[in-house]
């Protein structure tokens, strides 16, 4: 996974690719891997825009994405968003 200039593809179950921005990643050092925030820019039915997280090993020779299936790393993101929209920085 490249994602230079906040930009990378994931390839959907049709072999589409889709372009996403990066919003923003943080790393947990502590478990040895980094959070990743982002979007396809498309809107849901109620106009917000479509928001994705999902994690991976930095350490990997190519990097993939895995669900967040924890409610812990789930609730680690939420405060993370949270923050970021009071205009806090997380720690």
């Amino acid at each position: 996974m490249n994602t230079e200039d906040n930009v990378f593809h994931v390839t959907d179950e049709n072999g589409k690719q889709i372009r996403m921005e990066v919003l923003f990643t943080y790393d947990n050092t502590e478990q040895g891997l980094v959070y990743i925030v982002y979007t396809d820019n498309t809107l849901d039915d109620e106009g917000n825009v479509n928001t994705y997280a999902s994690y991976f090993y930095p350490d990997e020779d190519e990097p993939r994405l895995r669900v967040i299936e924890n409610d812990e790393k789930w609730n680690m993101i939420k405060e993370i968003l949270e923050s970021l929209n009071k205009g806090e920085i997380p720690d």
